[in-house]
């Protein structure tokens, strides 16, 4: 069986089986800064920061990301708008960073551990940026 998934991962050690294994080097802040200055990236890494191991469909991601922006369902248009930045920009974005491992013939995403990002991701949600 094929691996799908783009070649972007969090270790540099081969034998590294385990996503959450902190091998490689730490992404530098700046680049953290740019990831999580973006409201939809940051909603979308805090979903799939709670499912470490999971390779989950970007659509729950979506999904997660609409209903943090509009908790009471509104126009599809506002979804549609929200699935094409999410699909197209973030997590292209994300897999580039080598934040996440993307599949985009099974149109899944995973999360590789990063132990920066989740520092300051931590740090958004205890200033009440959830």
């Amino acid at each position: 069986m094929t691996d799908n998934y783009s070649h972007n991962t969090d270790t540099t050690s081969s034998t590294a089986g385990d996503p959450h294994e902190r091998t490689r080097e730490p992404i530098p802040v700046d680049e953290v800064h740019r990831l999580l200055a973006n409201e939809r990236r940051r909603d979308a890494l805090t979903y799939l920061v709670r499912r470490p191991a999971e390779a989950v469909p970007v659509e729950d991601v979506v999904d997660f990301v609409a209903e943090r922006e509009e908790p009471k369902p509104g126009p599809g248009t506002a979804r549609e708008r929200i699935a094409t930045d999410i699909h197209h920009v973030h997590v292209p974005k994300l897999a580039d960073a080598e934040v996440v491992r993307f599949d985009p013939v099974a149109g899944t995403v995973r999360y590789v551990a990063s132990e920066r990002v989740e520092q300051f991701l931590s740090i958004d949600e205890g200033n009440g940026e959830q």
